[in-house]
């Protein structure tokens, strides 16, 4: 009984520091546990992400239970307090690694993963599995690469299935964008955004500023300029040809614009690029 008693006890560790600001990675372990073995209630200050090679157990966060099998995995975030505790009859044995960094966040992000949905599981199991291994023992090599093991954290996320549910807000922006770049060209009007998407103009309008920061007209104008700053950069067209590709009626009311947004008239925006050249 002893013995098994420390097969099941059996830990690794290995704490790992870098440079890299955008993703680097704190530490890397593996551990079979002993059944209800469990730790916390506890707080992290990095991203750390247990995965499940065999075994199970339960994870507790924000006043739920997780039940958490083999092939599947959960994420701690800095600052949460969390606890787990490996299963009575079946205990997990586990491979995790710590991170963190400016990218962090954003990268679980578009993953799916959030404090909404803590749990790692994918069609990809194996490639998983495959990738936090082989991040764990390139730790154990002497002089190993960071880079290397950052490479498989990068791979292991690109092995999640889960995407993020987007609101219907972002759903809406989504299609409003895609719409203004599809048809840009042609004299639309925000009504035709909004009723496109069965949608009244005023929330179309509050929307856009809750998210971007900008209105949809103004989005749209943006979006004509810029293009235009791009003919008036890369081609020989006139303005009144290039006023007229961007979708404006006139190409007084584009020099108008244009002047409001870049202080100078195409003209002489013209000119200071090809003068740079």
């Amino acid at each position: 009984m002893g013995n098994i008693k420390r097969e099941w006890q059996a830990f690794e560790i290995k704490r790992l520091a870098t440079q890299n600001n955008d993703l680097y990675i704190t530490e890397c372990g593996f551990e079979k546990c002993v059944p209800q073995h469990s730790y916390g209630p506890a707080k992290r200050s990095y991203f750390l992400i247990h995965f499940v090679i065999d075994g199970s157990g339960n994870y507790e966060f924000n006043n739920k239970i997780y039940k958490i099998n083999k092939n599947q995995g959960f994420i701690i975030f800095p600052g949460d307090t969390t606890k787990y505790t490996a299963d009575k009859e079946t205990p997990w044995h586990y491979y995790w690694v710590g991170f963190n960094g400016i990218k962090a966040r954003q990268l679980l992000n578009e993953c799916g993963i959030d404090s909404d949905n803590p749990v790692i599981c994918s069609k990809k199991s194996n490639l998983l599995k495959k990738y936090i291994m082989s991040l764990y023992h390139t730790s154990k090599i002497a002089n190993f690469n960071m880079f290397t093991m950052i490479g498989f954290l990068y791979l292991f996320f690109s092995s999640l299935d889960t995407k993020k549910i987007k609101s219907n807000k972002e759903e809406y922006i989504d299609k409003a964008l895609n719409y203004i770049r599809d048809n840009f060209i042609n004299d639309i009007k925000i009504e035709d955004i909004a009723k496109m998407l069965f949608l009244e103009r005023s929330y179309l309008y509050r929307i856009f500023i809750e998210n971007l920061g900008i209105s949809p007209l103004n989005y749209l104008i943006k979006y004509r300029l810029n293009t235009a700053c791009e003919l008036l950069k890369y081609s020989n067209h006139t303005i009144t040809d290039i006023s007229g590709y961007v979708g404006f009626s006139s190409s007084s009311s584009f020099c108008k614009a244009f002047k409001k947004e870049f202080n100078q008239a195409p003209l002489h925006y013209r000119k200071s690029i090809h003068d740079n050249f």
